[in-house]
């Protein structure tokens, strides 16, 4: 690969809110979100070109979600993706969006609990332990931390047993209506803590920055054989850790 092309570009379509980013490294460079509706082919390649702006040169690997989340959201950001790294030579990453929702929660917090709509009073849930106090880092330092560690794998859980899975106080990261966040609340009897603002502004950086401080060994992949990650019924196909990279 070009030795100029050291930027990452980034992207999410897993929720209501996508985003892009464009990150050097650690440092995020520019970042858009928006809600796209059911036309996301339609708003996503204008947002990609106002992140990117004249830098498209200097890109040299794309990042995205691969899920789960919308059946047809996922579909147009990897294709994205995947047509940008065919095309132009470019590496891939192709992160969980679990393990990017993870990586967006508090440096300070011992557990997680990550959530994305599944429809139908449904929910993608799966739990993380922070990383160590030791391993903590402050976005944009430069350095690599360690992930945020899967306590199990993914899996489908309705709204109302959403409080069986808590077992201590927790962060909820993800797309949580305000309706179903205040049921979780009334039924667990552990202090729980959520900010939406993490979402409204984009997940797609914490999607350049997982892949950024990734240290476990990629499995093999490459930008044509990807395809987002979805849940079948209530069977288990999202690995509790790792992703594609090439």
């Amino acid at each position: 690969m070009d030795k100029a092309r050291t930027l990452t570009l980034a992207l999410d379509t897993s929720m209501a809110v996508s985003s892009a980013a464009l990150l050097d490294g650690a440092e995020v460079m520019a970042t858009r979100a928006w809600r796209a509706g059911r036309k996301h082919s339609v708003h996503l390649e204008p947002n990609v070109r106002d992140v990117i702006k004249d830098k498209l040169e200097r890109v040299g690997t794309v990042a995205v979600a691969a899920g789960p989340g919308g059946f047809s959201s996922l579909r147009t950001s990897m294709a994205l993706a995947k047509g940008l790294c065919s095309a132009m030579g470019l590496g891939f990453a192709a992160v969980p969006t679990p393990v990017a929702l993870a990586y967006s929660s508090p440096t300070d917090v011992k557990s997680i609990l990550t959530l994305i709509p599944a429809g139908s009073g449904r929910y993608f849930a799966q739990t993380f332990e922070g990383a160590p106090p030791s391993c903590r880092l402050r976005e944009g330092s430069g350095a690599r931390r360690t992930l945020p560690e899967a306590m199990g794998d993914c899996f489908v859980v309705n709204v109302e047993a959403l409080h069986e899975i808590i077992s201590g106080p927790v962060f909820v990261a993800g797309n949580v209506s305000e309706e179903d966040l205040d049921r979780l609340r009334e039924t667990s009897s552990w202090p729980i803590e959520f900010d939406a603002g993490l979402i409204e502004s984009g997940l797609a950086r914490f999607v350049g920055l997982a892949a950024h401080h990734d240290s476990e060994p990629a499995r093999p992949a490459n930008a044509i054989t990807a395809v987002p990650q979805y849940m079948r019924g209530a069977g288990i196909t999202v690995p509790a850790r790792g992703w594609a990279r090439a």
